[in-house]
Order: structure tokens, then C-alpha cells, then sequence
């Protein structure tokens, strides 16, 4: 086989096929959002179920807590849906836009004074206790 041939099972060919396709999912992306900014709930649908992992991988990297991502994700497909007309092609794909939409809600859902995501203990636990309150901590 000549060097300069491609294997089509070669790793290394695969590997540029991939970028290709991922360029080419990127576009859709950004196609499916053109879309949506159009009012299109079919474009919407498309692009709600490629990217609700995402975002939610995101959110959930930030907050930790299931539940409190899973609120916000739905918040921020829903601000995609309001703000669709917004995005522009020529800054970036739509992946890096909806992502970064959902990074800044996940932070902002820390920042906010509603956000715990574990219970707040503000004391020591009293030896023997089985209520599992706190008791405060001694002066």
C-alpha cells in the first residue's frame, strides 16, 4: 500500500472524517437556531434534543446538585426559545452560545441567595444527638 493512499480504517482517517462531521453538525446547529429565531418549534425540538445533554453537563459541573441543574437547563432552553434572535452566526457556533448561555445562568443561580445545594449546618453536631440538629458552636 502506498503511504500516500488512505485506509478508510485507518484511526487517523477516521479522525479527519470526524472534524469534518463535526463542522458540519456545528452548521446545522447554527441553521437549526436561524430557525428558531423564526419561531420554528420543529427547528426548537431539533435543537432541544442535541443540545440538552450539553447544557445540562455544563450546568450540572457547576452546581452539582441534580435537581437545582435540572431547573436551570430547562431555563435556559426556554431563554434560547425567547432569545433566538439574538444569536449570530459570524461571533460563533450555536453549540458556544447556548453553552455559554447556560454556564452564566449556572453561575448566576450560585450568586443568588435561593441556591443550596446541600443542607447548611452553621454549628457542631451535640455528641449523642438523634435529632440531628446543631447545636451552636460553644464561646
Amino acid at each position: 500500500m502506498n503511504p500516500n493512499d488512505s485506509d478508510p480504517n485507518d484511526s487517523d482517517a477516521s479522525r479527519f472524517t470526524s472534524a469534518a462531521t463535526d463542522r458540519r453538525g456545528e452548521r446545522d446547529l447554527d441553521d437549526l437556531l436561524v430557525h428558531v429565531a423564526r419561531g420554528d418549534q420543529d427547528a426548537f425540538e431539533a435543537l432541544y434534543d442535541r443540545m440538552v445533554g450539553p447544557v445540562y453537563g455544563v450546568i450540572r459541573r457547576v452546581l452539582r446538585d441534580p435537581s437545582q441543574s435540572e431547573e436551570v437547563a430547562q431555563e435556559v432552553l426556554l431563554e434560547v426559545w425567547r432569545t433566538a434572535a439574538r444569536f449570530d452566526p459570524a461571533m460563533g457556533g450555536a453549540a458556544t452560545w447556548v453553552t455559554t448561555i447556560a454556564h452564566r445562568r449556572a453561575i448566576d443561580r450560585i450568586r443568588s441567595t435561593t441556591y443550596r445545594p446541600y443542607p447548611v449546618h452553621h454549628g457542631r453536631r451535640r455528641a449523642g444527638a438523634q435529632d440531628g440538629r446543631c447545636q451552636p458552636p460553644a464561646r
